[in-house]
């Protein structure tokens, strides 16, 4: 159980002789994800049941419902999957609205990563939809590609160039070439490499 830290209970119990037919129960409390849940080992005939039959692991969750473990684990991806950082993989170069992400797929690891980096565009940005967030991640990389800018001063020019198609319309990344080169960049490579988004504020966020 990678992830699992016991919070009452031994790691190793030890049982005495068992007889034909007899059942012992000993339970540990552990948390999975910072939710507390119950272990139930089952022996019988001196024989722990087999977990590939679901009838080793039952979980008891924060509501207090009974679940195996392979049904907590898939609710637990169901929920998670609503999250816009569980739907989005930033090492997949296709946008947001074309990954075939699926629950369970992206790791939680990569999903804090995502959100920290959501979070850490609303500190300059202010008010942004999670979508909208995402998209300057994705566009961030084509930027990259096409000009050699990176960091925050990709963000910056990215940012600019959405409020300028917003307000005066245009091609977006048409306004990014023209919001780059006034900042001196020297080159700009056309096409789309990235399979990055052409404009802002058409996708629809379902967070």
């Amino acid at each position: 159980m990678g992830g699992a830290r016991i919070t009452q209970g031994e790691r190793v119990i030890n049982i005495g002789s068992v007889k034909a037919g007899q059942k012992v129960f000993r339970t540990i409390n552990f948390i999975v994800d910072s939710v507390t849940a119950g272990i139930t080992i089952v022996v019988m005939n001196g024989r722990e049941l087999d977990y590939h039959h679901g009838e080793r692991y039952d979980i008891v969750d924060e509501e207090g419902t009974l679940w195996s473990l392979t049904g907590y684990l898939a609710r637990n991806n169901e929920r998670n999957f609503k999250k816009i950082e569980y739907r989005y993989d930033p090492d997949e170069p296709l946008p947001l609205d074309q990954q075939n992400i699926q629950p369970g797929m992206i790791t939680d690891e990569k999903a804090k990563a995502t959100r920290a980096a959501i979070e850490e565009i609303r500190k300059t940005k202010g008010e942004i939809s999670d979508y909208e967030a995402i998209e300057l991640l994705h566009n961030r990389i084509e930027l990259f590609i096409r000009t050699g800018i990176e960091g925050q001063e990709a963000i910056d020019i990215l940012w600019q160039a959405r409020e300028m198609t917003r307000q005066k319309g245009g091609d977006y990344w048409k306004n990014v070439e023209k919001i780059a080169k006034g900042r001196g960049t020297k080159f700009f490579r056309y096409g789309n490499f990235n399979n990055g988004l052409n404009s802002f504020g058409h996708g629809n966020d379902a967070c």
